[in-house]
């Protein structure tokens, strides 16, 4: 008897060895896509990560936004304003924003991106074009025979800060 016993344990154990390897290859990637209980926090963008050459030693707060701003106004992206008076007694007011520039001229609003140039920064639509360099801008518009002054010799008055985007029509 005890014989048959051993020869079944002998014969099933290969069975039961491959069941418990198939449960472990089967086990292995499910526990691996199962969430950490205690995940760490990622960092915010402005911090490198935890583990590389640059990480801070100790946490940096985030800033602050001004007093009496909206909890949600650091958020919002800042515009910078710039005034100009021009040739004439023309007012300009150039917005700009990364490479995004709203120049408002005579109550038009014209949405500007920017483009390559040597000499200066320079904004255009295809049709208007905004140039300045050393805080002196002209605004100029594309005509079938070149191109027609809007307005020249725009000298730097004022740069502040709009905490919105401006709204179109709107300095």
């Amino acid at each position: 008897m005890a014989s048959k016993i051993l020869a079944t344990a002998v014969t099933r154990a290969p069975i039961a060895c491959g069941a418990f390897a198939l449960i472990l290859l089967i086990a292995l990637p499910l526990r691996a896509q199962q969430p950490s209980p205690n995940p760490s926090p990622i960092p915010p963008p402005s911090q490198p990560a935890p583990n590389s050459p640059t990480a801070p030693t100790a946490p940096v707060a985030p800033a602050n936004p001004g007093a009496g701003a909206s909890p949600s106004s650091h958020m919002m992206r800042t515009w910078r304003r710039l005034t100009y008076t021009c040739d004439g007694d023309v007012k300009v007011v150039v917005n700009l924003h990364a490479k995004q520039a709203r120049v408002v001229f005579k109550g038009h609003t014209y949405n500007l991106q920017q483009a390559d140039e040597s000499a200066g920064e320079k904004y255009t639509d295809g049709a208007v074009v905004w140039r300045n360099k050393d805080e002196i801008g002209s605004l100029e518009r594309s005509t079938k025979s070149g191109s027609k002054s809007l307005a020249a010799g725009c000298h730097l008055q004022s740069a502040g800060t709009a905490p919105t985007t401006p709204a179109p029509g709107h300095p």
